[in-house]
């Protein structure tokens, strides 16, 4: 987006907002449709944190409309200055122990509690502790749910369906992709738009991955890494509450 292009007013916010130029273009959103945590998380009221005492966001981190965060499942922590985007599904993977399957966890098994909009949850997703995991030995057979980890400067573009085990710092997502169960992606890689990434694939960093199924497309430069860090900052200090 160029630098003389006008401001624009957010509703909703989108990743492609984020600009290279060196005047960001702001990005306007209403403040009374974003709960602001005392850590600085920007999480909007039509969001969905499911066991929001499982759900750990560590500060300067946007959590966009109608997305979705599993803690209830198990725990997941986002780090600083993220963004989750519009109709994105952050769902803990499961992980099946040997033995012939006869149970399956549950919410209260896995330690989460009620779901609830971001408005009654924002204590809990502006960087506490995280809520009590599923106790004793898994049982053999059942289904277990891992945790979720996301890095720091890591974009998640809207309609996503992430079932990743970790996802780095500096990590791009583009719209509409499924990261299948388990998968790892590294510090700085790429997902392209619309792409189905296949369960427990491992992206190496500085790799762009795309297409169904997501394979190797090309290899980022080294400067990458200052680039997301200098994107994902700017922006979240260009997102800013409407003028009465």
């Amino acid at each position: 987006m160029a630098a003389s292009a006008p401001p624009v007013s957010a509703a909703p916010v989108s990743v492609s907002m984020i600009s290279t130029a060196a005047e960001p273009t702001p990005v306007y959103y209403d403040k009374n449709a974003f709960v602001t945590t005392k850590f600085g998380n920007k999480i909007s009221k039509k969001s969905v944190l499911c066991g929001s005492a499982q759900i750990i966001v560590k500060g300067k981190t946007i959590i966009e409309m109608k997305a979705v965060i599993r803690g209830d499942l198990a725990v997941i922590t986002v780090g600083q200055c993220s963004l989750i985007g519009e109709n994105s599904v952050i769902r803990p993977p499961d992980h099946r122990f040997g033995g012939k399957t006869h149970s399956v966890a549950t919410p209260s098994s896995a330690g989460g509690g009620g779901g609830g909009g971001a408005a009654g949850t924002a204590g809990a997703a502006g960087g506490g502790g995280g809520g009590g995991g599923a106790g004793g030995a898994p049982t053999a057979g059942a289904v277990h749910f891992l945790p979720v980890s996301i890095g720091d400067h890591t974009i998640i573009e809207a309609d996503c369906v992430i079932e990743a085990a970790n996802i780095g710092n500096c990590v791009h997502i583009g719209r509409g992709s499924i990261i299948g169960k388990r998968c790892i992606l590294s510090d700085c890689c790429v997902i392209e738009p619309n792409s189905v990434l296949p369960a427990g694939t491992v992206v190496p960093p500085f790799c762009v991955f795309g297409g169904s199924p997501a394979l190797l497309i090309t290899k980022l430069p080294e400067s990458y890494q200052s680039i997301a860090l200098e994107n994902t900052t700017q922006f979240f200090a260009n997102f800013l509450p409407k003028k009465e």
